[in-house]
């Protein structure tokens, strides 16, 4: 971020999923994407999270020539982060799951999480 982009530093953890066009059995993937964003408010950054969250949404071959989608699901958490940083929108997580990873791991989530079921 430099120091014309206004606002404090915010972490947005964003959740896409990818499909593959004809291939229902297909499980996909999940990625969880954590983007530095500068706003002057938590939902500010969590609005401007959806609209990288969106601008990700893509779809290509694969190499067996079907079709792969990524769609935009949800930003998952917003954090303050206090440490000076550089670039708006710059990408410091993302991991990639298969869907029956991801249910493993988001019930990880549940039982860290204080406050969530």
């Amino acid at each position: 971020m430099n120091s014309s982009t206004p606002g404090r530093p915010f972490g947005v953890k964003l959740l896409l999923h990818s499909t593959v066009d004809g291939a229902p059995e297909s499980p996909g993937h999940f990625e969880l994407s954590t983007r530095i964003i500068r706003a002057e408010s938590e939902e500010e950054a969590r609005v401007i999270g959806e609209e990288f969250g969106r601008k990700a949404e893509q779809s290509y071959l694969n190499a067996d020539g079907e079709t792969v989608r990524w769609h935009f699901d949800q930003v998952l958490a917003v954090f303050e982060i206090m440490d000076p940083l550089e670039g708006q929108g710059v990408e410091v997580f993302s991991e990639m799951r298969s869907v029956s990873e991801f249910f493993q791991w988001t019930d990880s989530w549940h039982s860290d999480t204080p406050g969530r079921t």
